[in-house]
């Protein structure tokens, strides 16, 4: 699985997949049937598997007192994600513009 620390940094080639968008900060059975759907699709279009999710979490820009404790560290969740078949994830750094 590919890691790309920016949305900037996507490689025009890894185009015509499928995108999966979220924070998937744990697993339950809404995200895993989430992510399994994206892998079908992607292999329809015979393309990539892509999630797009935030870090840090948006709370933690937006509403800090909000922001609950993690479930999963990076790490773990790049683990999972992989597990569930994802070819490439974009890990956006969270910044207060996006947000605007």
């Amino acid at each position: 699985m590919q890691v790309i620390n920016s949305l900037e940094k996507f490689p025009p080639e890894a185009k015509g997949g499928a995108l999966c968008i979220g924070n998937f900060d744990g697993v339950h059975i809404g995200h895993k049937k989430l992510l399994a759907e994206t892998v079908r699709s992607a292999e329809t279009v015979h393309g990539p598997t892509v999630v797009l999710t935030l870090h840090p979490h948006p709370l933690r820009i937006t509403n800090p007192g909000k922001m609950p404790e993690p479930i999963f560290r990076m790490q773990e969740k790049l683990q999972w994600l992989e597990q569930a078949g994802v070819d490439i994830v974009v890990v956006e750094p969270s910044r207060p513009e996006i947000f605007q």
